[in-house]
């Protein structure tokens, strides 16, 4: 063999080794897009995602703020709109996360307004998202059962009168003061 063929052949390997860099090169830059464009593709999913809750949050404030500090009537009114955008958002886990305060306040509201038929309709939306909200967080359907059975009619009343009492700086919402009420008051 002689040095021509030799280098000759070194060039060639060089030559080959190059080609196989590269393309290998190539490869990976285009699995790396690839990947890159579905991170992308995610990450504006879940911002649209956060958008929308964003926007389901601020729909909801003013009529937050009707129901703590509006008459019966007009709490009433603001909780049966909320739970319909909440339950129309078309987001599974604010449902689940958000659409159960205002359906235990409907329940209670419905209560002491001598409604015991819309009450309960009411309760059984509550415990239905508490229900979905505990699904999501346990795997254990006896962890599951245990916390939905004490979720009472009573431990409602008390909750949403601790989360009245803790957003209006400890009065609750103005309805109760509302003279129309029948005799029922937080915790009867």
């Amino acid at each position: 063999m002689n040095a021509k063929d030799s280098s000759a052949r070194t060039v060639i390997a060089i030559a080959a080794f190059a080609i196989l860099c590269a393309l290998g090169f190539y490869i990976l830059s285009f699995f790396v897009r690839q990947q890159r464009n579905v991170v992308v593709k995610q990450l504006d999913y879940e911002y649209s995602k956060l958008n929308s809750a964003l926007k389901v949050v601020k729909e909801i404030e003013p009529l937050e703020q009707t129901y703590l500090n509006g008459s019966a009537g007009a709490a009433r009114e603001s909780l049966v709109k909320e739970i319909g955008i909440i339950e129309n958002s078309g987001l599974p886990n604010a449902q689940m996360i958000i659409a159960r305060l205002p359906c235990c306040r409907l329940y209670v509201l419905d209560k002491r307004l001598g409604s015991p038929k819309l009450a309960e309709a009411s309760l059984v939306k509550a415990r239905y998202w508490y229900l979905r909200d505990l699904e999501i967080g346990s795997n254990q359907d006896a962890q599951v059962a245990k916390d939905l059975l004490e979720f009472t009619p009573d431990e409602v009343e008390k909750l949403v009168d601790d989360w009245d009492k803790n957003a209006t700086g400890g009065r609750g919402p103005t309805y109760l003061s509302d003279r129309s009420l029948p005799d029922t008051q937080p915790g009867q």
